[in-house]
C-alpha cells in the first residue's frame, strides 16, 4: 500500500510536472496564439485599409478612362479632321500644280504667240519696207521728188513699225527667260556720244535744253552695252515726249544710297552707278508712278489721249534694269517734272569667265578696278578711240578673241597706228563706215556674222572698199581672202614677227605716193582707154602691148595689179596667165582679165581653172574693169577720173549675182514679189514656190538653180524639214540654203543651222546684207 502509495504519488507528481508543462507549453501557445491573432487582426486591419485604398484608387482609375476615352474620342475626331485637312491640301496642292502648269503653258503660249505675231506682222512689213527701199531708190530715174519723199515717208513709218515688233518681241524674250546678256566694259565716253547723237536732235527740234552730265572720275562700267542703251533710250524718250518747255538731263555719277531697298545685288555691290533722267513736263500722280512699270499701262490710256505710245517701254526698262543687277526709282509729282533713276553695279556679277589680257597701262579696266575692287577680267580690250584726231592713223580691229586683239593693238601703235577694236562684225561695218579708218584688220570666226560677208560688205561699199583689209584666217582661205579684196592674211597661230610683217605691209601700201598698175593689151586703142580711166592722182601705170615685156616687168617689179586684154602682141592672156602659174612667183598678184566676153569657151575655162590658182578676175565690161582694178588698187572714187567715178556711181546688175539662178520658197506672195523685185535688180533669175512641197518640186525641175531662199514658217512642210529633205538629195547637198525666218527668237538660227542651211537672215530683209550672203555663197 504504501509503495503503491509511493508509486501513485510519484506518478501524480509525474503527471502534475507534465500537466504544469503542458500547462505552461498552452500558456506558451496561447501568447504564441495570441500574437497571432493580434498580428491577424493588424494584417486585416491592414488589408481593410488596402481595400479602401485600391477603392480609392479603382475609382480613380475609372475616372481616369472615363477621362481617356473622352480624349480618344476627341482626338480620333481631331485625327478625323486632320485627314480632312490633309486631303483639302493634297488636293488645293494639285489644283495649285495645275495651275502653275496652266500658267508656265499660258506663258509658253504667250511667247509663241508674241513670237508668231511679230513673224506675221514682220512678213508684210518686210515687203513694204523692201519696195519702199526701191521706190526711194528710184532705180528707174522716174520718180518725181515728191514721189520719192512719199517712199521715204513710208519707209520711215515701216521702220518705225519695226521698232514696235522689236518692243513687243523683247517684252516676250523677257518673260520667257531668253534674254542673253553681252556683259563687257562700256565707257562713259562711248555712252555719252550715243546720248547725244541720238536726242540732241529732239532737243532742238523741241526747243529743249538737253543736257549730259558724267562724273569725270567715272570712266567705264561692266554691264551690257545695248541693254543699258535701251533703258536710256526709252526713259529719255519719255522725257522728250512728256516735256514741252524747260529741259531735260542726264546726270550720271557714283552714289551710296537711294536705291530701294531689298535689293541684294545692289546693297552687295562695292559701287553703285546712278543714272538720272531729270524733265520738266507734266510729271505724273503718286498713283500712277508705279502701275506706269506695268505692260500697256500708260500716263493717258483715254481715246482722246494726247501723248502716243504703247505703255512697252517702261516694262521693259524695268525687266532689264532686273537683268543687269539694278532697278529703277521714280519720283515725281503733276506739273513738277520726272526724274527716272536707274541704278547699277559698276561692276556685273555675271560677268562671263574670260582669260587674263595683257591690256596696256590706262585702260578702263583698269581705272574700273582702281575704282573698285575685286575686278573681274573683262573680253575687250581698251582701245583709242578716246584720243583719236582727224590727222591720225586708224586700224579699225574686228577682232573677238580679246587676247589676239590686244597683241594686234600692241603691234599697230608699234607701226604708228592708233587701235579701235570692234567685237563683232555688225558693229566693225559700222565703224568702218563711221570711221573711215586708214586700215582693217578682219577675223573671220567672228560671233554674230560670217566674217565671208562683212569682207563682201567693205569690199562692195562705195565708202569703204578702197580700204586696205587685213584677214584673220587659216591659211587655207589665203586665196579666197585675196580674191575677195584683201591685202594680206595672217593667222592666229602666226607669231608676232609675222604680224608684224603684216602691218607693215599694209603701212607701206598706205605711205607709198603710188600704186602701180601694169597694163599689157594688144589693142593700143583699149589701153589709152583704159589708161584714160585709171590714171589719177597716186597711179603709175607702166603699158606695154607685148607678153614677154610683161612677163619681163612682172619678174622685177611688185605691181599693185595687173589688167590684162584678151590678146597681147605676141601671146594670149590665157597663155601669160598660165606662164606666170607655173613660175608660182606671183601668186597673190591681182590680175584683172578685160574683155573676156569675146573669149571662147575653152579660154574661159581656162580662165576659171587659172582662177583657183591665181587672184583673177574676168572684167567682161569697162566697168566691171575698173571695179576690180580700183579695188586692188585700194582706190577712192574720188581719186579717178570724172567719167570713171560717174560710171562706177551709175546703178547696174551686181557682176556677182548676174544670170545666177535662186529660188524662193515662201507663202507670203508680198514677201515673193518684193524680193524678186530686189534681186532681179541684181541680174538674178528668180523661180518661186509657195510651199516645201512645191519647192522640193522645183528644184528637182531647175537642178540648175544656184540657191535657195528658204522660209522658216510655211503651211504643211516648214522651212526646217524642207531643208532636211532637200539636203537629203544626193544633187542639192552643196546648194547653199539662206534661211528667212521674222520669229527672231533665241536659238533660231542655231536650229536652222541644225537643220542644214547653208546661213541665215532674219526678216525685214536688209537687201544690201542679203545680196551680200549671196555673193560670198555663190562666189566660193
Amino acid at each position: 500500500i504504501v509503495l503503491n502509495t509511493i508509486e501513485a504519488n510519484m506518478r501524480t507528481s509525474d503527471l502534475l510536472r507534465q500537466s504544469q508543462s503542458l500547462t505552461g507549453e498552452l500558456q506558451r501557445q496561447q501568447g504564441e496564439l495570441k500574437q497571432t491573432n493580434d498580428r491577424l487582426e493588424q494584417q486585416a486591419e491592414n488589408l481593410q485599409k488596402s481595400e479602401t485604398l485600391l477603392k480609392t484608387q479603382q475609382e480613380e482609375l475609372r475616372r481616369t478612362n472615363d477621362e481617356l476615352q473622352q480624349k480618344a474620342q476627341l482626338l480620333s475626331e481631331q485625327m478625323r479632321q486632320v485627314e480632312y485637312k490633309n486631303e483639302e491640301i493634297e488636293l488645293a496642292k494639285a489644283a495649285l500644280e495645275e495651275k502653275a502648269e496652266q500658267l508656265a503653258l499660258n506663258s509658253r503660249y504667250k511667247s509663241q504667240f508674241l513670237a508668231n505675231m511679230s513673224h506675221e506682222l514682220r512678213t508684210p512689213l518686210n515687203s513694204l519696207l523692201i519696195l519702199a527701199k526701191l521706190l526711194a531708190d528710184n532705180a528707174g530715174d522716174n520718180l518725181t521728188p515728191k514721189q520719192i519723199d512719199y517712199a521715204q515717208t513710208i519707209y520711215a513709218a515701216g521702220a518705225d513699225l519695226l521698232s514696235l515688233i522689236s518692243d513687243i518681241l523683247d517684252l516676250a524674250k523677257i518673260e520667257s527667260g531668253t534674254v542673253t546678256l553681252d556683259v563687257s566694259a562700256l565707257r562713259m565716253a562711248d555712252l555719252k556720244d550715243y546720248v547725244e547723237r541720238t536726242f540732241r536732235p529732239t532737243a532742238l527740234e523741241k526747243q529743249l535744253e538737253f543736257t549730259v552730265t558724267i562724273d569725270p572720275q567715272l570712266a567705264a562700267i561692266e554691264t551690257d552695252e545695248k541693254r543699258l542703251q535701251q533703258i536710256l533710250k526709252n526713259l529719255l524718250s519719255n522725257a522728250f515726249k512728256f516735256t514741252r518747255q524747260g529741259s531735260v538731263e542726264l546726270r550720271v555719277g557714283c552714289v551710296p544710297s537711294g536705291w530701294p531697298a531689298g535689293n541684294a545685288r545692289l546693297d552687295g555691290a562695292a559701287k553703285v552707278i546712278a543714272f538720272a533722267v531729270a524733265d520738266t513736263g507734266i510729271g505724273i500722280p503718286a498713283d500712277q508712278q508705279k502701275i506706269n512699270f506695268e505692260a500697256f499701262q500708260q500716263a493717258d490710256g483715254t481715246t482722246s489721249r494726247h501723248y502716243g505710245g504703247t505703255g512697252l517701254g517702261l516694262s521693259i526698262s524695268r525687266e532689264l534694269a532686273g537683268l543687269l543687277g539694278g532697278e529703277i526709282a521714280v519720283t515725281s509729282a503733276p506739273g513738277g517734272g520726272s526724274s527716272f533713276v536707274l541704278y547699277l553695279p559698276l561692276l556685273h556679277a555675271e560677268l562671263r569667265a574670260a582669260p587674263p589680257v595683257a591690256l596696256p597701262a590706262g585702260t578702263a579696266r583698269e581705272r574700273i578696278a582702281a575704282a573698285a575692287a575685286p575686278a573681274v577680267p573683262v573680253a575687250r580690250v581698251d582701245d583709242d578711240r578716246d584720243s583719236v584726231g582727224p590727222d591720225d592713223r586708224v586700224l579699225l580691229i574686228i577682232e573677238d578673241d580679246a587676247r589676239f586683239a590686244a597683241t594686234l593693238l600692241e603691234v599697230a601703235r608699234e607701226h604708228g597706228f592708233k587701235g579701235v577694236v570692234a567685237g563683232d562684225g555688225n558693229t566693225g561695218f559700222a565703224q568702218a563706215l563711221a570711221l573711215q579708218p586708214a586700215a582693217i584688220t578682219l577675223d573671220l570666226k567672228l560671233p554674230d556674222a560670217d566674217g565671208w560677208m562683212v569682207l563682201d560688205l567693205l569690199k562692195h561699199n562705195a565708202k569703204t572698199r578702197h580700204i586696205p583689209v587685213s584677214v584673220v584666217s587659216l591659211k587655207e582661205h589665203t586665196h579666197r581672202s585675196l580674191h575677195m579684196g584683201a591685202v594680206a592674211v595672217m593667222h592666229k597661230g602666226a607669231t608676232r614677227e609675222v604680224l608684224q610683217e603684216a602691218l607693215a605691209k599694209t603701212r607701206s601700201l598706205l605711205e607709198r605716193e603710188s600704186k602701180v598698175l601694169l597694163l599689157a593689151d594688144r589693142d593700143a586703142a583699149r589701153r589709152a582707154d583704159i589708161e584714160a580711166g585709171l590714171r589719177g592722182a597716186g597711179v603709175a601705170i607702166t603699158s606695154t602691148a607685148l607678153g614677154r615685156e610683161a612677163l619681163a616687168a612682172l619678174r622685177t617689179t611688185q605691181f599693185d595689179c595687173v589688167v590684162l586684154g584678151p590678146e597681147l602682141g605676141d601671146m594670149s592672156a590665157v597663155q601669160l596667165l598660165r606662164t606666170v602659174a607655173e613660175s608660182a612667183a606671183v601668186t597673190e598678184m591681182p590680175f584683172v582679165v578685160c574683155g573676156t566676153d569675146s573669149l571662147g569657151g575653152l579660154e574661159n575655162a581656162e580662165l576659171g581653172r587659172l582662177a583657183e590658182i591665181l587672184v583673177l578676175k574676168k572684167a567682161p565690161t569697162r566697168k566691171a574693169m575698173l571695179e576690180e582694178a580700183a579695188l586692188f588698187l585700194h582706190q577712192t572714187l574720188s581719186g579717178l577720173p570724172d567719167d570713171s567715178r560717174s560710171l562706177l556711181g551709175a546703178r547696174g546688175s551686181d557682176r556677182g549675182l548676174v544670170n545666177r539662178k535662186i529660188l524662193i520658197v515662201d507663202d507670203d506672195v508680198r514677201n515673193v514679189f518684193a524680193l524678186t523685185g530686189a534681186l532681179e535688180q541684181h541680174g538674178m533669175t528668180v523661180l518661186n514656190a509657195e510651199d516645201g512641197k512645191e519647192g522640193i518640186e522645183v528644184l528637182q525641175e531647175n537642178p540648175d538653180v544656184e540657191a535657195v531662199l528658204m522660209d522658216i514658217m510655211m503651211p504643211g512642210l516648214d522651212g526646217y524639214d524642207t531643208i532636211r529633205i532637200v539636203r537629203g538629195l544626193e544633187q542639192f547637198k552643196e546648194l547653199p540654203i539662206i534661211a528667212v525666218t521674222a520669229k527672231a527668237m533665241k536659238g533660231d538660227r542655231e536650229k536652222c543651222i541644225a537643220a542644214g542651211a547653208s546661213d541665215y537672215i532674219a526678216k525685214p530683209v536688209n537687201v544690201e546684207q542679203l545680196a551680200s550672203l549671196l555673193r560670198v555663197w555663190l562666189n566660193r
